[in-house]
């Protein structure tokens, strides 16, 4: 899968995400909300119902007392329950049901100014007060009171049976709620035996709930077009143009045509980015051309030197027959003499440029062992020589012949008998110092003796020598330098990164 779509593909999981885990999280804590907000107003309706149970209550012990202190006859009591108790019988009762052992159990017995519920044939709201020596029972129908209730605050509310130990809510479904609410009765074991429940439709819940809905839909919907907004504006500033980038030079590589350019707008990274790959391919395009140049060159080098040779080896004898066989003068002699240094002179200007060929090019490189190849170079001279030290370093069969130019500039420049070589790593380079005791190298040419075809003195010949060793050294991303070894003498100090892991 390519780098667009799964950055696509995970741009926009990801923000899905986020927006859905958002809508539930908020969906959770407004909902908690409107539930709150609905038990509190549900609380406030159950507790007006309590309320006005109590003032009904209230009510009819005022009416009770009233009755009894204005000596009303029974019968003219408007009341659905009235019944006159008096030395423990019951003188007058409009209830029929109303039983007349009743008001010997501890229910009515030295009932006076209280309240309550009894429970007969069904349940019934009494009040009772005492004068003269009875006492005045009034009742109303608990029925009918709840109908009142219902009246006035628009609920419904029932009477059923269970203990109640105060006030509370319980969630009946999503659309109902009840609040419950104890009844008060004559005694403690009877009203635990009944309760109100007083029925709420939760109307802030549900329309709480719908308008958060219709808010995460929308939410919702509009998440979708800002993810889809935001991955077109990503896909057209970035990845379509990261896309274009890559075929671009994938189709270059595979083309080599490096004449095309990578072509990207916008004035950004991107298009800096792009403006950089265009150097680089001009610096690739540069690279093989001289590569192949290079290559041509070598062509044509081995051609002419082995024409030169060819040639060299023809005057070379033709030269020497000549000497031997011919009758000549000692003035031909001479000239003769001069052929055969031209021809030597040619012949090493051949190899020099044989070995400078086989040095600078790349060859493969491998871990090597500086001591050993100095042991195995200085070891074909007659020379004192000493090493100290060693150093491993990556490096190809060119470093061979820098130790050897080293030596013979020494031995044939120098003039020196004794080389002293001392190795050592420092850090993550090796340091080479290679001491002649010679004549020395004077410090005006100290400057020019790494360059091309520079030569000194009697002995210079092809000004090769140590303009090879220093394009071996920087091929392998070193450096060298020259100094004098006191009191004579000279010393090339070389600086190699040494190979990676331990000596």
């Amino acid at each position: 899968m390519s780098l667009r779509k799964r950055t696509i593909i995970t741009a926009t999981s990801l923000l899905l995400f986020m927006i859905v885990w958002i809508s539930i999280l908020n969906y959770n804590v407004i909902s908690a909300f409107f539930q709150g907000l609905e038990e509190n107003e549900a609380l406030k309706d159950t507790v007006e119902v309590s309320r006005l149970v109590d003032e009904e209550l209230s009510k009819l012990e005022e009416r009770c007392k009233i009755y009894a202190s204005s000596g009303i006859k029974p019968d003219k009591i408007d009341e659905d329950l009235v019944v006159v108790v008096g030395h423990g019988e019951v003188v007058y009762s409009n209830y029929a049901k109303f039983p007349t052992d009743y008001i010997n159990t501890n229910h009515i017995k030295n009932l006076d100014g209280g309240s309550g519920i009894v429970y007969l044939d069904e349940p019934i709201l009494i009040a009772a007060h005492s004068c003269d020596n009875k006492t005045l029972i009034i009742g109303e129908k608990l029925e009918k009171l709840l109908g009142k209730i219902a009246k006035l605050t628009g609920k419904s509310v029932a009477l059923k049976e269970g203990k109640v130990n105060g006030l509370e809510l319980r969630l009946v479904n999503s659309s109902y709620i009840v609040g419950l609410i104890p009844l008060k009765g004559l005694d403690n074991s009877e009203s635990s035996k009944y309760h109100l429940e007083v029925g709420i439709e939760r109307e802030i819940y549900a329309g709480g709930t719908q308008i958060l809905r219709s808010v995460l839909i929308s939410l919702l919907s509009i998440g979708l077009v800002l993810i889809t907004a935001f991955i077109l504006i990503l896909d057209r500033s970035v990845l379509s143009r990261i896309s274009k980038l890559t075929s671009s030079v994938i189709r270059i590589k595979e083309t080599g045509n490096f004449d095309e350019k990578v072509r990207i707008e916008g004035g950004d990274e991107l298009s800096e980015l792009a403006e950089r790959i265009n150097e680089m391919l001009e610096e690739v395009k540069r690279s093989y051309e001289l590569k192949y140049t290079n290559e041509t060159l070598r062509l044509i080098n081995r051609i002419m030197r082995h024409d030169m040779v060819n040639n060299l080896s023809i005057i070379w004898g033709s030269a020497e027959l000549l000497k031997d066989k011919a009758k000549i003068s000692d003035e031909a002699k001479e000239y003769l003499e001069s052929i055969f240094r031209a021809v030597e002179r040619c012949e090493n200007l051949i190899n020099r440029m044989r070995e400078f060929e086989r040095c600078t090019s790349a060859g493969e490189r491998k871990r090597i062992s500086v001591r050993k190849v100095v042991e195995e170079v200085v070891s074909n001279y007659g020379v004192e020589f000493s090493i100290k030290g060693d150093c491993e370093i990556e490096a190809d069969d060119a470093f061979a012949s820098v130790i050897d130019n080293l030596v013979t500039n020494a031995i044939i420049h120098g003039r020196s008998e004794k080389i002293e070589v001392a190795i050592e790593r420092k850090g993550e380079e090796c340091e080479i110092r290679f001491a002649d005791f010679g004549k020395g190298i004077p410090d005006e040419i100290k400057d020019y003796i790494f360059e091309e075809g520079f030569k000194f003195g009697e002995t210079g010949n092809t000004g090769l020598g140590l303009h090879i060793v220093r394009k071996v050294i920087e091929k392998y991303g070193g450096s060298i330098e020259v100094a004098d070894n006191k009191p004579d003498g000279t010393v090339f100090i070389i600086k190699i990164k040494s190979a990676s892991g331990k000596e």
